[in-house]
């Protein structure tokens, strides 16, 4: 992340993250959640780890966090978070 916050190569780079684990979990003969503001492309430990900063009153980090894992914007991850 550049000094006034993330570049598109950092944007292009979470997309790329995101579909690389979308597709591995396909792979894997998993099923995956599609839908807006779904877990696809956030990664069993991703969505573990969380889960325990949600669970650790920090809310804000969790959602800091699921953005970095996936690309969501902030709207999207703070659904996801509140999901949790």
């Amino acid at each position: 992340m550049g000094i006034f916050g993330p570049n598109k190569y950092d944007l292009l780079e979470t997309r790329v993250r995101r579909l690389e684990a979308l597709v591995a979990q396909l792979a894997a003969g998993e099923s995956v959640d599609v839908s807006p503001g779904g877990l696809a492309g956030l990664h069993p430990d991703a969505r573990s780890q969380a889960q325990l900063l949600k669970q650790q009153g920090k809310a804000i980090q969790a959602i800091k966090f699921v953005r970095e894992q996936t690309g969501l914007g902030l709207r999207e991850a703070k659904e996801l978070v509140d999901g949790l």
